[in-house]
């Protein structure tokens, strides 16, 4: 257990880890600062400090976090780490060109995926939602390096995703968390990383879907093989209900017909359906 003090007392108690330490704070002239320490001396990266910087301005509070370590736990890292999260913003899914319609980015393909990794977390007995879900967030992270390469590139392209893998982590203090949760995924032993496959596939389903929705006809040639890569009941259960789903089911009910009619006006000249 940590305990948090400043000069006027305990605020708060958690836990560290397995660690057992202290949290202790001082009043500065912006603020407070803490300090983790354990039985051992003060926890940081690298034999550094841990600090935490806690200030205000006039009207409230308008600092929080200051972190200085040494090595791989700089946050200066950090800052180059969530640049290159956003590379996946601007990573095209590189399949749909093949498909001939839909258009997707690697972060809008991990955005849904791991909603669909929480879903199956929060319904399947026995599973780890927590660690579903990052393995979700992190399962295409190389991709901001290498691309994303569709079954066609694969034949004549082999990406270096280890090398990617650690040189996107090597500076990062939960680098070796990122690494794990990767290949854990990629091996596809436990429940979790079959659940974070499945969520995988299942985010293509509904991307397929869509497409097939709105008149793409090869999605009905693909849907098929995206099926046969699940490997959970709950994935197999999730894809069924899907392809019996129409994609504006949603929010375009037949029964709210009137809504659509009337826009809530009770008879008068309404809404229309929106753009």
């Amino acid at each position: 257990m940590f305990h948090i003090r400043t000069q006027g007392g305990n605020l708060d108690r958690g836990r560290y880890a397995d660690a057992r330490g202290l949290i202790s704070g001082h009043k500065g002239g912006t603020g407070l600062i803490f300090a983790v320490r354990s039985g051992g001396g003060t926890l940081g990266a690298a034999g550094g400090t841990l600090r935490v910087g806690v200030g205000t301005d006039g009207a409230g509070l308008s600092r929080v976090g200051v972190l200085d370590g040494a090595g791989k736990g700089s946050v200066k890292e950090i800052a180059k780490f969530l640049f290159e999260v956003g590379m996946l913003k601007r990573t095209p899914r590189s399949g749909l060109q093949f498909l001939g319609s839909g258009n997707e980015s690697v972060a809008e393909h991990i955005c849904r995926t791991a909603y669909i990794g929480y879903v199956l977390g929060a319904t399947v007995d026995g599973a780890d939602t927590d660690r579903l879900v990052k393995m979700c967030l992190f399962h295409d992270l190389v991709e901001a390096r290498t691309g994303d390469l569709n079954y066609v590139n694969k034949k004549y392209v082999i990406a270096d995703e280890d090398r990617a893998l650690d040189d996107a982590c090597r500076h990062l203090p939960f680098g070796d968390e990122m690494r794990s949760l990767f290949r854990e995924f990629n091996a596809g032993r436990t429940l979790e990383a079959r659940l974070a496959r499945d969520a995988d596939q299942l985010e293509l389903l509904l991307l397929l879907r869509e497409c097939q929705d709105l008149g793409n006809r090869y999605s009905a040639d693909w849907i098929p093989i995206a099926i046969k890569r699940l490997t959970t009941d709950a994935g197999i259960e999730l894809a069924h209900a899907i392809l019996g789903t129409d994609w504006n089911s949603w929010w375009f009910e037949a029964d709210e017909e009137s809504w659509w009619i009337n826009g809530g006006n009770g008879g008068g000249a309404g809404g229309e359906p929106p753009d």
